[in-house]
């Protein structure tokens, strides 16, 4: 069937962290490191890892509608060529901005965390639904709608929240910044960080919010309203181990490190 596997994180996006050093026959590879554990990694292929059976597929009228995966491939798309650009260090056009924030969007909204919430939310309205349809002995139309639209929660929320979702960080000021720090840029399983220094919460609109994605092992886009926008600025190891500490702290349970490397200061919670 037409496109059944789709990718939480995209292989084209991880093939920037492709071990360069891998065993014969490992070529292409990334390092995939436990959270919890991070002496349990191991090469994992990106075309067959942090991938799902029709994760973004909206079921229309009984059909397989892949309108929301085939968007998904073209910022994909994009994305290169911004990377592409970034790689030569040219400066960016407002195209580029525009690739760059629409792509930023769908890793927000494609990974487990925001689908996985809008899921837990919407069931507890269908609970609440039904127990007052029962006890008023009317149908069942609204509960039944949830259920109906449950299984393509992903896709919905990837399709309704990625325009507004661009329209913010294409708004926002953005940084992107350099190392050559031996072990890079990590990223994961949750590649964006959205974080508000000394504060527990965070979304994209407060005023002192900070989005990091990692673009590359040597480059990472940095969203901010404060932040004065850079063009490229080379961070140090002691900052890159902060990023990366957010990046960390961020996933759910796997990070991807580009030579396989682990450094405890990535398990320290940002000081920001």
């Amino acid at each position: 069937m037409d496109k059944e596997q789709q990718h939480v994180i995209p292989r084209g996006y991880l093939k920037s962290w492709a071990c360069p050093n891998s065993p014969a026959g490992k070529n292409g590879m990334i390092w995939v490191v436990r959270k919890d554990n991070p002496e349990k990694r191991a090469l994992k292929s990106p075309k067959r890892y942090f991938r799902e059976l029709d994760r973004y597929t909206l079921n229309t009228g009984g059909a397989r509608n892949l309108a929301v995966e085939n968007t998904l491939s073209t910022i994909e798309t994009w994305f290169a060529q911004a990377l592409g650009n970034i790689a030569e260090r040219k400066p960016l056009t407002g195209h580029d901005r525009v690739k760059l924030a629409f792509f930023a969007s769908a890793m927000v909204l494609r990974t487990r965390r925001i689908p996985t919430a809008v899921e837990h939310m919407l069931q507890t309205i269908q609970t609440q639904a039904r127990k007052q349809e029962r006890k008023a002995n009317i149908d069942h139309s609204f509960s039944d709608g949830i259920n109906e639209l449950l299984p393509s929660i992903v896709g919905k929320t990837v399709a309704d929240g990625l325009p507004e979702m661009a329209f913010v960080l294409f708004r926002m000021n953005l940084s992107l910044l350099l190392t050559d720090d031996d072990a890079g840029f990590v990223t994961g399983d949750e590649p964006c960080s959205v974080i508000v220094p000394g504060a527990w919460n965070a979304y994209p609109t407060h005023p002192d919010v900070e989005i990091i994605l990692p673009l590359s092992p040597q480059c990472a886009a940095l969203y901010s309203w404060k932040i004065p926008r850079t063009s490229y600025a080379t961070l140090d190891r002691k900052t890159v181990d902060r990023l990366n500490s957010r990046t960390v702290g961020q996933c759910t349970h796997e990070f991807v490190s580009w030579k396989g490397t682990v450094r405890p200061e990535w398990f320290l919670p940002d000081a920001a």
